[in-house]
């Protein structure tokens, strides 16, 4: 008897809607961008290795500010970031039910261990369906 074989995803909340989304295959580390504040403080993507924020995590925010970034600096490049949205919805408990329709089920959660006093750590509920 083999063991089965499970796809994971995480439960984003993307800004006006929910997503289901994964890295897409092959897994690599360079879809990893992070965003700071500089000193004219506004939010801007840069590459970096501390606390990394991956392109699956982004936001609808985050997303328009790597847009306007990648026009302004030709340097700056999204090539080969990706990720797989599985599916979308405004209302969290419909993204839900609508997965589990496909075959999904809520198995538990993962965090960043990014957690400090004042500072939630960042949480996602993941989805596993067995393939």
């Amino acid at each position: 008897m083999s063991m089965p074989k499970w796809e994971y995803a995480a439960i984003v909340n993307a800004g006006s809607k929910w997503r289901l989304v994964k890295p897409p295959k092959p897994y690599r580390n360079n879809d990893v961008l992070s965003f700071y504040h500089d000193e004219h403080d506004y939010t801007e993507p840069n590459i970096t290795r501390n606390l990394p924020l991956f392109y699956w995590q982004f936001t609808e925010h985050q997303e328009n500010v790597l847009k306007d970034r990648l026009k302004r600096d030709k340097k700056f490049s999204s090539k080969d970031k990706s990720r797989n949205i599985i599916m979308s919805h405004p209302d969290l408990l419909c993204l839900i039910n609508m997965a589990g329709d496909k075959g999904w089920e809520i198995t538990g959660g993962i965090g960043l261990s990014d957690g400090e006093p004042g500072k939630h750590e960042s949480k996602w509920r993941i989805m596993r369906r067995e393939l």
